[in-house]
């Protein structure tokens, strides 16, 4: 071996023997040079590996992340919204005067029983509604509290129409034999009469 290609072999870091020592068979300089180049060429294969690997496992776990369930429907707790949800119960229920379910109903029927749901119990008809719960003004409405339709709307006892309040300017009620139980505005029928509470009505 000359003094040239041992000094650059030596400067790749291939170990050269002595002069007059013979070499392995299997190992030469030029298979030396050839593992010094492909260094880089490997290298560079294992890391486009590793990339490859990494995204792999980013979509795997995607895939197995289950999605986020969906938040449980609010429960009833007050007096008035389980009123609400007792009559919201019955919508599509049709009309039939004198009704009180659990099928059919008439106006005074249907809050009866939506108020008894709550443990607050109500007389039967409109006007005895009215006179056994407490009046209030169109600005104190909340949601649950009676609202009527009358006659003459300065005398209660020409009542002769009751509904639900639900809160928004809407109203929850049974028509007429023509309707159904229904969600409607509250002035659809024109400007109800009188608004009172039943029982102790929380927000």
């Amino acid at each position: 071996m000359t003094l040239a290609l041992a000094a650059t072999l030596t400067g790749v870091g291939v170990a050269v023997a002595p002069a007059g020592a013979t070499a392995p068979a299997a190992y030469s300089a030029t298979s030396a040079l050839r593992e010094v180049a492909a260094e880089p060429v490997a290298r560079k294969r294992l890391s486009k590996a590793a990339k490859k690997a990494r995204k792999q496992r980013k979509r795997l776990q995607t895939v197995a992340t289950p999605p986020e369930p969906a938040p449980a429907p609010a429960v009833p707790s007050t007096p008035a919204e389980i009123a609400i949800a007792f009559a919201r119960a019955q919508l599509g229920d049709p009309y039939g005067w004198g009704g009180s379910g659990p099928d059919v109903w008439d106006c005074s029927g249907l809050t009866m029983r939506a108020w008894e749901a709550a443990g607050v119990l109500l007389p039967r008809t409109t006007v005895q509604q009215y006179r056994a719960t407490t009046p209030i003004t169109a600005a104190q409405l909340l949601p649950g509290d009676l609202v009527f339709w009358a006659s003459n709307p300065a005398r209660p006892r020409t009542i002769h129409h009751v509904a639900l309040y639900l809160g928004a300017d809407r109203v929850l009620h049974a028509p007429n034999p023509e309707r159904p139980v229904e969600e409607q505005m509250l002035t659809y029928n024109g400007t109800p009469a009188f608004f009172t509470r039943p029982g102790l009505v929380s927000g």
